[in-house]
């Protein structure tokens, strides 16, 4: 009876009270099944009533603990199963040991068919429901793997993403938009078809979002176009351009870039960063034009000035290189303070 519902079991956190890490027994929830069958051999004609059954639904909890959720993420949903499927008891591990050999915590014990035994008049019914909710105070943050097709360096409708590339997510603990020793992995994921990827429930706080530029998925015609390392700082708000656009070499010679900070770790409130990027056209006979940079500067930070001769944009982090010739370096640093 699908409107019926029974009391709540706790979910018990760490085992907290709790003889094993399942929790499980009966809702009082009566189901009433109704099973229709037809002749084995042909002609079978329409299917017929053949059998009515009232069973109660057990239901089975994982700890907290075993369900290996990330932070901020909320587990619903059960398992649920017939009464004389198990004896219910566990053993010197905490596991319960079935009858049947169904365990309701793993799916893959399930019957794949109808061939298990069963008393005339009595129905087995085996089955599960489940996920997690992200707490709506925590904050995500989301971007793109793209083709740059008309290097803008915006993420436009319509570009193609440039998909399985590996992304990683740090914690900047000292603020200082550069990876340094204090500053932990929290996750890593890989760009999907679309080129897409996320990071969620991230407390407010500073982080780092590198791209493995040197994925052995990117397409050998690619190259990034932009600096491998973004920074962030999240203050209950969701950051959705957290985007690495990607030009054809073909047509643009062979760029290579490189992001310095100094000083790179120990910085405090007030004091002075410098950040020097540096883009190299290491083509032996191809000029690169329209060569735009993004390096968007973290919240963390304050602009103070820079060296582009106003091709630099500290609002949009956009730098306007223009032609970098083939061998031609060209430089830019940034002059910040921490807030």
């Amino acid at each position: 009876n699908p409107a019926s519902y029974s009391l709540p079991v706790r979910i018990y956190r760490n085992w907290e009270g709790a003889a094993n890490k399942y929790a499980y027994g009966m809702t009082g929830v009566p189901a009433s099944l109704v099973f229709v069958s037809n002749e084995l051999n042909p002609p079978q004609g329409y299917p017929e009533k053949h059998q009515t059954s009232y069973e109660d639904l057990g239901m089975v909890f994982v700890d907290m603990q075993g369900l290996g959720l990330s932070a901020g993420q909320t587990w619903y949903g059960f398992s649920y199963f017939s009464p004389d499927i198990a004896n219910n008891s566990p053993n010197a591990l905490g596991q319960v040991s079935w009858n049947s050999g169904i365990d309701p915590v793993d799916y893959t014990t399930f019957p794949q068919n109808t061939d298990h035994s069963y008393d005339y008049g009595d129905a087995d019914v085996y089955g599960g429901v489940g996920g997690y909710f992200v707490k709506s105070t925590l904050n995500n943050i989301a971007g793109f793997a793209y083709q740059d097709a008309n290097q803008n360096s915006q993420y436009d409708n319509g570009e193609a993403g440039v998909p399985q590339i590996n992304v990683k997510l740090y914690k900047d603990n000292d603020g200082n938009g550069q990876i340094n020793g204090s500053d932990a992995e929290l996750a890593s994921v890989d760009t999907d078809s679309l080129g897409a990827y996320t990071f969620n429930g991230l407390s407010n706080g500073s982080y780092i979002v590198v791209l493995d530029e040197n994925d052995s998925d990117i397409p050998a015609t690619q190259q990034l176009n932009a600096s491998p390392t973004l920074s962030f700082s999240v203050n209950n708000q969701n950051i959705n351009d957290a985007n690495f656009p990607f030009i054809t070499q073909a047509a643009n010679g062979k760029l290579a870039l490189t992001k310095t900070v100094s000083p790179n770790s120990g910085v405090l409130s007030g004091e002075t960063v410098v950040y020097t990027i540096k883009i190299n056209n290491n083509s032996s006979d191809k000029n690169a034009t329209g060569v735009v940079v993004t390096d968007k500067l973290s919240d963390a930070v304050t602009y103070v000035s820079d060296t582009s001769n106003s091709s630099y944009d500290p609002a949009t982090g956009l730098w306007q290189v223009g032609t970098v010739n083939a061998g031609q370096e060209k430089t830019l640093t940034i002059t910040v303070t921490v807030n």
